[in-house]
């Protein structure tokens, strides 16, 4: 080993040294031992080589630091000489100057100094104490301002940047509060250009490091609050949020779509959240107090969550599950509240960008529904049994098939609302309940007003049924079972209701509509009825025709059933709808014109009968004086 070690150190020196050869006689009649031992003897000689190498470079290294300052001390004996000349100068520029009185050999007395030459000795040296300590302060400033280049250097490469920020603090300290008197003595000098140079490396070299994306957040701020005592802080915001942007997204290319959505967004939500608010707090700690750049953050972090929500609506919506929607949506709230700091509050600027995509979803939704319950209503053969309310027995409906199934679309639709809802949905809520019901009171009223249609009173006050169902008992629960979700009272509540109301309304003057016309017809026999008296017939006119006694004998079996069909408060509300009808039918133009033709020549007991009909139906009109007015 000891052979093998010396042959190995020998010829390296030597100026004729070759790697090929050595290596060949080295190796060449070597057995296995002897080469192991030879490759531990190089390594050990790399080692030794590695340690000298290191030992030399800063041996020299403080060799040259020393120059360094040698010199840095003959620059400012330099300064001091070249200043001693300056003052030595003017000194004798100002003795030039003087006036002197000079002894006459004749004994006169010496001339008085004059004015300008009291005035002019004053600039001659006096030794003033306070005058000499600001010359050494002056001296003592241009040789640390001399040594400053050097020392900065030597700390950024030791990697000590806050005592190089501090040095480079208290340069600008000096500089400002001499900066007449060091302006002067460094005139001409590269002091300052080398200063400059040395912060613009420090700024880099703090600027790489906050680049960086695996830098710890504790460095980081360090970097920042550094970069801004170099008054660098717009530098240091954008480099940070830059990085803090590319750091996310790197991260959020390690996340995976294996196909569960809700997985997905719960790890896209986690890792989006966290480190916009580990990015809050850093920032925070170096600019709390700078209005301008907390706005600059709240602009970015508002834009890194607009690009969190363009993700979230790609894969959230393209399932078109309001399960999984509202899953989603529940986790992406979650997160945002749990992880950004109370000064950071992004919830509803979350619910302002996803709101649109979210309204859309629920407008096709709403449509769907409305299409499946209007095919409901055309399946139905409306033939319903009552169904009572545990709570009061005015609330007696006669519930079709149709009703049933609107009744469960609603309730499931509610049901996926309510996963979904929050303050700023409740309009696009309301207005998508209000599409389904439209959908199915549209759908009842083309199958009244349809000339096809063979429907009878029973099946048509099933369909008025249907609506007052939803209107008093489907959309009360629907809005209870919001206002539990939100913990609040629905402002919104009264107008859906209203609209359900409507939809009945809708419905049951269709129903109104069609019975009018056919009784004026079929009943009344009007227009062709005829008022002339029978041949030899001169009874007295006593009592209304048969015609309209049949007419109030159907009105009040339309009453009997709305009121088992429908309510009791809709019964009277349905029949004097259909007596408005019936008599806005008898008095239209056309019937009327029709009617004069065939009556044109009326005895006076044939008038007597008209007017006693007239009468008689505004006798047993009771409520309805909009019909009574008409008929008059």
């Amino acid at each position: 080993s000891k052979s093998v070690g010396a042959a190995a150190r020998d010829p390296f020196g030597e100026p004729s040294f070759s790697v090929d050869a050595y290596t060949k006689s080295l190796f060449e009649s070597s057995s296995e031992d002897g080469v192991r031992q030879a490759r531990e003897a190089l390594a050990r000689k790399k080692a030794d080589l590695a340690e000298e190498l290191k030992a030399s470079v800063y041996k020299n290294y403080r060799g040259f630091i020393s120059t360094a300052k040698e010199i840095s001390q003959l620059e400012v004996e330099m300064l001091e000489v070249r200043n001693l000349f300056e003052s030595v100068n003017k000194s004798l520029e100002q003795a030039q100057h003087l006036s002197f009185s000079f002894c006459r050999d004749d004994g006169a007395a010496p001339a008085e100094v004059t004015p300008r030459a009291r005035s002019s000795s004053v600039a001659l040296p006096t030794g003033n104490p306070r005058k000499d300590d600001a010359r050494k302060q002056l001296l003592c400033d241009i040789r640390l301002l001399v040594e400053v280049p050097d020392e900065l250097e030597v700390l950024m490469a030791q990697r000590n940047l806050p005592e190089a920020v501090a040095l480079l603090e208290k340069v600008q300290g000096l500089l400002k509060k001499n900066s007449s008197l060091l302006g002067r003595a460094l005139e001409g000098h590269h002091i300052k250009t080398d200063i400059d140079c040395r912060v613009n490396d420090l700024a880099e070299m703090l600027c790489r490091d906050l680049e960086d994306p695996s830098l710890p957040p504790a460095h980081a701020r360090r970097a920042m609050v550094l970069l801004t005592r170099l008054t660098l802080q717009d530098r240091a915001r954008d480099i940070f949020l830059q990085a803090r942007s590319a750091l996310l997204r790197k991260e959020g290319k390690k996340i995976k779509f294996e196909g569960d959505v809700c997985k997905y967004v719960n790890d896209l939500s986690h890792l989006v959240f966290f480190h916009i608010g580990t990015a809050c707090a850093d920032y925070l700690h170096v600019f709390a107090d700078n209005s301008i750049m907390l706005s600059a953050f709240v602009q970015w972090a508002s834009g890194e969550l607009q690009a969190f929500v363009e993700v979230f609506n790609q894969k959230v919506f393209y399932a078109d599950d309001f399960q999984v929607i509202g899953e989603c949506l529940w986790r992406a709230e979650f997160f945002c509240k749990a992880l950004l700091p109370p000064e950071l509050s992004l919830l509803f600027f979350l619910r302002q960008l996803i709101t649109p995509k979210l309204s859309g979803a629920i407008a096709a939704y709403a449509s769907r529904v409305g299409a499946s319950v209007a095919k409901l209503a055309n399946d139905d053969e409306w033939c319903g049994s009552p169904q009572q309310e545990p709570t009061t027995a005015e609330k007696r409906v006669c519930i079709s098939s149709s009703a049933v199934g609107l009744h469960r679309a609603l309730r499931e639709f509610g049901n996926a609302m309510c996963l979904v809802t929050s303050p700023e949905l409740l309009p696009s809520i309301f207005a998508a309940y209000q599409a389904v019901l439209s959908h199915y009171g549209a759908a009842v009223a083309s199958l009244i007003d349809s000339d096809e249609g063979t429907l009878n009173d029973k099946q048509m006050l099933c369909q008025i049924a249907a609506c007052v169902y939803c209107e008093e008992t489907v959309f009360p629960k629907l809005l209870g079972q919001m206002e539990k979700r939100l913990c609040c009272s629905l402002s919104e509540g009264p107008r859906l209701l209203r609209s359900a109301g409507d939809t009945a309304t809708l419905v049951a003057s269709a129903f109104a509509k069609r019975r009018g016309r056919a009784l004026v017809a079929e009943v009344l026999e009007w227009p062709t009825a005829s008022y002339a008296p029978a041949r030899g017939s001169r009874k007295p006119v006593t009592e209304p025709s048969h015609r309209f006694v049949r007419l109030f004998r159907y009105l009040l079996d339309l009453t009997a059933q709305a009121a088992e069909c429908v309510q009791k408060k809709w019964a009277r509300r349905i029949a004097c709808q259909v007596l408005s009808e019936t008599v806005c039918a008898m008095t239209s133009a056309d019937v009327n014109t029709a009617f004069w033709a065939v009556n044109n020549t009326l005895s006076e007991d044939s008038l007597h009968q008209l007017v006693l009909d007239m009468k008689f139906v505004q006798a047993r009109a009771g409520c309805s004086a909009a019909a009574c007015t008409r008929t008059a």
